[in-house]
């Protein structure tokens, strides 16, 4: 008993001496600049390989990591903004294309067209809803029924704002009909005319990841809004 309260005297003694050397070297941070030898002279051990080095080295070594991942960091956003250049230049030569458009099959063509071509999707869906469609159209494949759109696709439909990952095998039957068994991820678009819906759209890839669920969708939102003010031109 006695052997075990001399040694948590001792570790609070120790707890105590350290918080003073702590306090000390904060109250004088030049202390070491006057003492330089003790910067060669007190050793750490290396997280790593364990061998002992000095204080010097040690903050160097810090130093060195801090950058490399200030590097990295700066690489990344280097890579971002490069991404986020080509997204909105592909937008713009989109939406140039649509204004152009002189018909309704003329504008779905490009749009189906522009998504797989300049967008990488393996696939491209437009449903457009067919209460919403005032006179027919050759290309029947991009009418939808607005009743099963509800059903499959009411949480989307209901806050307007895109989402991706993975879907039920009725929404990709819905969607792409024969070619769903291909799809691996998407990510939906709903075509909005403030808060009523005038249909949707998908594009969907056969990597698993290429869609995920949490992924930013700013630049879906801006392409679904451009698409739905081209389109409703037509109808």
């Amino acid at each position: 008993m006695t052997e075990q309260k001399h040694h948590g005297e001792d570790d609070l003694t120790m707890a105590c001496q350290a918080e003073d050397v702590v306090a000390f070297l904060q109250a004088h941070p030049q202390f070491f600049e006057e003492h330089q030898a003790l910067l060669t002279d007190l050793t750490l051990f290396h997280p790593i390989s364990g061998d002992a080095i000095s204080l010097i080295e040690r903050q160097v070594a810090l130093i060195r990591e801090d950058n490399a991942q200030l590097r990295d960091r700066i690489q990344e956003l280097i890579n971002i903004a490069r991404v986020n250049d080509s997204l909105i230049s592909r937008l713009h030569q989109l939406s140039l294309a649509l204004i152009q458009s002189v018909s309704l099959d003329e504008c779905l063509d490009i749009l189906a067209e522009k998504l797989q071509q300049d967008f990488v999707a393996d696939l491209v869906s437009i449903r457009l809803f067919d209460s919403c469609v005032a006179h027919e159209i050759s290309r029947t494949e991009f009418v939808g029924d607005e009743a099963q759109a509800k059903k499959h696709f009411s949480a989307i439909l209901a806050t307007g704002k895109p989402v991706c990952g993975h879907f039920s095998e009725q929404q990709l039957t819905y969607l792409f009909e024969d070619r769903s068994a291909n799809v691996k991820s998407t990510a939906v678009i709903p075509l909005m005319d403030n808060r009523h819906a005038l249909g949707l759209f998908a594009v969907a890839s056969r990597d698993v990841g290429r869609f995920r669920a949490g992924m930013s969708t700013q630049f879906l939102s801006y392409l679904g809004e451009m698409s739905a003010v081209i389109v409703k031109r037509f109808l």
